[in-house]
């Protein structure tokens, strides 16, 4: 008996094992008087759906030239944050916590956060173009944090404790700030690393 339609089982209904294929533009093979596809495994439930952008479409290349200005107003503001934020950082270190606690971490971090997501976006648009502009961050932190540590420890602690005598946190807080902007590096590294092996 020949059977025609999508690809699946058999007419025989008996069959222990329920098979369905949901495939996209598949054409069964007669074979045997028995529709099959070569992507059909008995037992299995195979779906087929795929996706692929066309990175060269005019549409598409609109929007990456847009985001991609985008993204480098970002980067300026990044930057200027950034700055903004090791200065009351390092101003505060020094002062050995005369200032009030600089509480601007957050706001910085959501702005880092930002930058990175969006410069992935762009790059599944097909930006092919290579920047590592977001790495610069991720250095001024740590050599930033080495000096500050380096200062402090040859100073005995004179850093750590504030005029009255008790313990700051402010290079601790630095720290924390330093291994957050590596953290969201080193997740915006790894996806950039996934999408290529999927491309």
């Amino acid at each position: 008996m020949q059977t025609s339609g999508v690809c699946g089982p058999s007419a025989n209904l008996g069959a222990p094992t329920l098979r369905l294929a949901l495939l996209a533009q598949c054409r069964p093979l007669q074979i045997a008087g028995e529709a099959k596809c070569p992507e059909f495994a008995e037992g299995q439930i195979i779906i087929h759906k795929s996706y692929k952008m066309d990175t060269n479409d005019k549409k598409v290349r609109e929007i990456r030239r847009v985001e991609t200005a985008i993204n480098q107003n970002l980067f300026v503001v990044c930057s200027i944050v950034t700055l903004a934020t090791m200065l009351l950082m390092g101003v505060n270190f020094f002062a050995r916590g005369s200032f009030l606690p600089p509480k601007i971490g957050f706001f910085y971090l959501a702005v880092v956060l930002i930058y990175s997501l969006h410069k992935e976006f762009i790059r599944w648009l097909g930006e092919k173009k290579k920047t590592h502009q977001g790495e610069y961050f991720v250095y001024a932190w740590i050599i930033l944090t080495t000096v500050l540590y380096v200062a402090n420890f040859f100073s005995n602690d004179y850093f750590s404790f504030s005029k009255e005598g008790y313990a700051v946190s402010t290079l601790s807080d630095i720290a924390y700030i330093t291994l957050e902007v590596l953290g969201i590096f080193v997740v915006t590294r790894v996806m950039k690393i996934f999408f290529m092996i999927k491309k």
